[in-house]
């Protein structure tokens, strides 16, 4: 059987992408969505997933640009002078990988974000992060550990193996570290007993996948569940400088969510729209 899962990144960073994920839903094919909340937005996107009960909400597990749910001067290693976390997975990679970041700072913003969304009446059905760099090694355990004391067995693995023509070479560079990082992290996932899907597109077309790039994308899909990382907002002018320096069609991936031969062609194939809880949990 072949099951998809369309989800949403970035929810509770803005405004325009709350709003984005919910026209989708409501109104698309997506039925995932992976809540930051240490976002500014973040109240308004619980109060929509809220609002929403049959769109999967996820933790968008975030230690990269934002503030964190922490105190800053209870996880001074985590952050700058200005009282964020580093400004792109790279930074923060180099920093961790550096062993400049305190393991047990770490483990405290994980538990305060996972404590954040249980006040914010979230009812998780997996995590992620924000660039991915929950994969990183060490970290990685430290996410399995505070899952499994949270009562959570589902994540993302962000190993993808899909071709993106358009994608350059640095993108593909990008993909080849993550990828090593994702197999570790895989690995360590099924022999701990944690779930994800069989299959991860969304990191070489990332923000840039219009309504034929998505239906090239259902189109491919096999046997298990694949999960379609997605960036959808209502409108480009998202009102933060560092978002122009993603380089995303946010509306874009909206439109391609809204497009009807998307929908079409999940329907004429028989293909299960789901969330991370048809992901059965192993062992």
């Amino acid at each position: 059987m072949i099951s998809v899962i369309l989800s949403g990144d970035d929810f509770g960073l803005a405004p325009a992408i709350n709003e984005g994920i919910a026209l989708a839903h409501a109104q698309g094919c997506l039925t995932s969505a992976s809540l930051s909340v240490a976002g500014p937005a973040a109240e308004d996107a619980a109060a929509r997933a809220r609002s929403l009960p049959s769109l999967g909400v996820g933790l968008h597990l975030t230690l990269v640009a934002e503030r964190p749910v922490s105190r800053a001067a209870d996880v001074p290693t985590l952050v700058g002078r200005d009282g964020r976390f580093p400004a792109s997975a790279a930074a923060f990679a180099l920093r961790w990988l550096s062993r400049r970041i305190r393991p047990e700072e770490v483990r405290r913003e994980v538990r305060a974000q996972l404590g954040r969304a249980r006040e914010l009446r979230l009812s998780l059905t997996h995590l992620d992060s924000h660039q991915h760099v929950h994969v990183l090694p060490g970290l990685f355990g430290i996410v399995l550990e505070e899952m499994r004391r949270a009562g959570l067995r589902r994540l993302r693995i962000p190993l993808e193996t899909a071709r993106w023509p358009e994608a350059g070479w640095g993108r593909r560079a990008q993909r080849g570290v993550l990828n090593a990082f994702a197999r570790r992290a895989a690995r360590l996932a099924l022999d701990s007993g944690f779930s994800f899907p069989d299959r991860f597109v969304g990191f070489l077309g990332a923000g840039r996948v219009d309504g034929d790039g998505l239906l090239a994308r259902i189109q491919g899909l096999e046997d298990g569940v694949t999960e379609i990382g997605l960036h959808p907002a209502a409108g480009e002018g998202l009102p933060r400088e560092d978002f122009a320096s993603w380089g995303y069609r946010w509306s874009g991936e909206l439109d391609a969510l809204l497009d009807p031969r998307i929908r079409e062609s999940l329907d004429r194939r028989g293909i299960r729209r789901v969330n991370f809880e048809a992901c059965a949990i192993r062992g």
